[in-house]
């Protein structure tokens, strides 16, 4: 029998202050999961960078709203087995 997995896409912008020169990367996580005693739990964690481009980003940086403070103290599982 498999085990569980997951995939998780990743599209990251990177622009730089001042000169706009920023990098685009398009990847991907791949995991495979046990769960003990009712949580899930890493047992592999792979990442693949799928596409890279360096391009001159010109667009307005707008920014990320900010979370509210019962939301931002939540903590997640990242255990890893080894």
């Amino acid at each position: 029998m498999s085990s569980p997995s997951a995939r998780f896409y990743v599209h990251k912008v990177v622009r730089a202050k001042g000169n706009g020169q920023g990098n685009y990367n398009l990847s991907v996580y791949e995991d495979e999961l046990v769960r003990l005693d009712g949580k899930w739990y890493f047992t592999s964690r792979r990442y693949h960078t799928i596409y890279q481009d360096a391009p001159e980003y010109r667009g307005a940086v707008i920014g990320v709203p900010q979370l509210p403070d019962q939301i931002r103290r939540l903590t997640f599982n990242r255990d890893v087995i080894p």
